[in-house]
């Protein structure tokens, strides 16, 4: 078999095995088919009525001809709309095709420029002591491209063993707002004291470790759409280590509940 040039490729009717032609060249064969067999028929009439020979054989091929002219609308209709169907899907992946790429431009656009608050830096003020109640110290940052909203940043404190339930206290004066949180800018050091006090045997307790100070900060705000981001810090200050606050994962916290 002749190998396909690049016409071929381009132009169907170049390559005569083309399933695109082979209809044709058959409705051609079997009019030209019907044709001499309408012939042949005619030629069984008596020679004594050799005026209606050429009557019958034109009335034969005119009715043949039509036949097969309407089998080859019936095929090119058919092959019309295979090729609208065609093309209606084609169109319907492109429009699937374009939304996946807006919806995944609009993505990268939002992470891309999205605020992003954090607290860092949240460490007691004073020294942890019998009797006194703890204060604390943090910075809010934000490190996205956009402003946040509507920045809302409560403190939480408990006191429990390892076994006991957590029941979460606010104190009055430890929520922290604003309006909004440029990027790149952060805050001034914010104070914030906590609702629990260590005794005499808790601050003991504690020194042995036996205690656990937990602090929670429920830092939430809005972003350029509209989302709004709520993520939880938990703490625990360590007896050991100076009263450094360290990162506590919430899974590891026995039940946490707001008074």
């Amino acid at each position: 078999m002749v190998e396909k040039n690049e016409d071929q490729e381009q132009y169907p009717y170049y390559n005569h095995d083309s399933e695109e032609w082979r209809p044709l060249v058959n409705a051609v064969s079997a009019a030209f088919l019907g044709i001499l067999v309408i012939y042949g028929a005619c030629t069984f009439i008596p020679k004594d009525k050799g005026d209606q020979f050429w009557n019958v054989f034109l009335i034969g091929s005119v009715t043949w001809m039509i036949c097969v002219t309407a089998w080859v609308q019936i095929y090119i209709n058919k092959r019309q709309w295979q090729a609208m169907k065609d093309g209606l899907q084609e169109t319907r992946t492109l429009i699937e095709q374009g939304r996946e790429n807006l919806d995944f431009t609009k993505s990268s656009f939002y992470l891309a420029e999205r605020a992003y608050v954090s607290v860092r830096g949240l460490m007691p003020t004073i020294t942890m002591a019998a009797n006194a109640c703890p204060r604390f110290g943090y910075v809010l940052e934000n490190g996205g491209r956009t402003p946040a909203f509507n920045v809302s940043v409560p403190v939480y404190t408990a006191i429990s063993n390892t076994t006991e339930p957590v029941e979460w206290r606010r104190a009055p004066d430890s929520f922290f707002g604003t309006d909004f949180l440029m990027p790149n800018k952060p805050t001034e050091r914010i104070e914030a004291d906590g609702f629990f006090s260590l005794t005499d045997e808790q601050f003991e307790e504690w020194i042995k470790s036996k205690l656990i100070y937990y602090v929670k900060v429920d830092l939430s705000y809005w972003d350029i759409s509209h989302n709004k981001v709520f993520t939880p810090y938990i703490f625990y200050i360590h007896p050991l280590r100076g009263g450094v606050l360290q990162l506590m994962p919430p899974g590891l916290v026995p039940d946490r509940e707001k008074a």
